[in-house]
């Protein structure tokens, strides 16, 4: 062996060595956490999620708002005023029922004293016809409100595909740090037998490098799977709104799976009448289309009832009371075309979100597509895999007897080792990829909820 590769091989263990090695046995504080019990912490404890109830309470609010349009409008207001202005000192007086009849001398109304007056008001509006814009507006508020459920409903239901993912994520790390361990030990006693063969004089030393470089290799490996699997478990925590460093316990069954259902059609229709987003999408369509409607009521008059009454004193000894009702209609002749131009506008909201309907349902008819047909293929590797597995074990049982009855070399077990590891961490991916894509269809037809389950066997 050369001096670098000496030095590389020294490196590598020590390395190994220095970094604390990762324990498999639980924390004391550590959270015993299932599946589904991981989606329902995230649906409930998710910050996205709980970010979007707000937005959810905003559009309630905002109904309550826009029903307020249909009530009548009371104001009460007091004011007070000292003035000189003659027009406003007769008129103050007469609102206070204090005319004199020296108050009409020409020299008094040119040049009255100076007056105060406390004035009281209370005062009443009411629309009674808008041209549709309470009603509308109301209507569109409640759109408003449906769509922002729907966006919750949405979010909800992406973190739980993704609490799934993480969870599948972490189990498939600890399932490659299982891996790894259990060659790490074949290959320390490999390691034992090549060095008692060694010392015996029945191995060549080439067969106890390549053992002792097999076993730097692999502790590389296990230094990158425990890096993963914390990694894992930050990511997981991270989706269920808790610290990053929670230790957690993993109880579901990694190896079992649930059955893939279904064609793509299937799963295509499905996706079309549940999809959060998409139905959003019709309720901005009818939210636009109203729009219209309140645009066009600029044409037409709107008509109120008003009222008020007042109470006017100079100094609260004495008090005068009166009141006024009627209506009012105010008709729009002429705004510089705004009304028209506002008209075109919504038409062409209208028009633009038809066509973000349109371009919905075809990308979810990929992403169905697209999900459906890595599940298909992740369920077939997952058979596949188990298949290679098992001729892995038994070619690794042949190569260890005929190793062990000096009928083969060193190179042939570690080779027959490799083998094994490798056809293992397949089979883990399999397992892991079928679940994180079954995630991926329930999320992508609109149907996953925080109890979905993907650990049940497959008929």
């Amino acid at each position: 062996m050369s001096r670098m590769r000496c030095v590389w091989l020294f490196t590598a263990v020590c390395l190994a060595l220095s970094f604390p090695v990762y324990s498999e046995t639980p924390h004391p504080e550590a959270i015993r956490l299932s599946l589904a019990e991981a989606m329902k912490n995230a649906a409930a404890e998710n910050p996205e999620i709980l970010a979007a109830g707000f937005r959810v309470d905003k559009a309630s609010a905002g109904l309550g708002q826009a029903r307020s349009g249909f009530m009548p409008q009371v104001d009460f207001m007091e004011m007070f005023n000292r003035t000189t202005t003659p027009m406003w000192v007769f008129g103050a007086k007469m609102n206070q029922e204090n005319i004199a009849l020296t108050d009409f001398d020409p020299t008094v109304l040119n040049d009255p004293g100076e007056l105060n007056n406390f004035s009281s008001v209370l005062a009443l509006s009411w629309p009674v016809f808008a041209g549709g814009k309470i009603y509308n507006g109301f209507k569109q508020a409640e759109k408003n409100l449906e769509a922002d459920t729907l966006v919750y409903n949405r979010t909800r239901q992406e973190i739980i595909a993704r609490a799934a993912v993480a969870y599948v994520g972490m189990m498939l790390s600890q399932e490659k740090l299982k891996v790894v361990t259990q060659s790490i030990e074949s290959a320390n006693a490999n390691l034992k037998m090549v060095q008692s063969g060694f010392d015996s004089g029945l191995a060549v030393k080439s067969d106890l490098l390549r053992a002792q470089v097999t076993l730097a290799d692999l502790e590389q490996q296990r230094l990158q799977a425990e890096s993963q699997v914390r990694t894992a478990q930050a990511a997981l925590n991270a989706t269920m709104g808790k610290p990053v460093d929670t230790p957690l316990v993993l109880t579901s069954p990694f190896e079992k799976c649930c059955q893939l259902s279904g064609d793509v059609d299937h799963w295509i229709g499905v996706a079309l009448a549940n999809r959060h987003d998409l139905k959003r999408l019709n309720c901005l369509e009818e939210m636009a289309r109203r729009n219209v409607t309140v645009s066009k009521a600029g044409h037409l008059p709107s008509v109120r009832l008003v009222g008020s009454y007042d109470i006017n004193t100079e100094d609260f000894h004495d008090t005068a009371d009166s009141y006024t009702v009627g209506a009012v209609m105010n008709l729009n002749l002429f705004n510089g075309f705004n009304t028209t131009s506002g008209i075109r506008g919504a038409r062409a909201d209208v028009s633009q979100i038809r066509q973000m309907i349109r371009s919905m349902e075809l990308a979810i008819r990929v992403q169905v597509q697209s999900a459906f047909l890595e599940a298909q293929s992740a369920s077939q590797r997952i058979e596949v895999a188990r298949s290679a597995l098992n001729q892995a074990d038994e070619g690794l049982r042949i190569v260890k007897n005929r190793y062990q009855n000096g009928l083969l070399n060193i190179v042939s077990l570690l080779d027959a080792e490799l083998a094994n590891q490798q056809a293992k961490m397949s089979y883990c991916a399999a397992l892991h990829d079928f679940k994180a894509a079954m995630a991926g269809l329930e999320l992508a037809a609109g149907t996953i909820s925080e109890n979905s389950a993907y650990d049940k066997d497959g008929e």
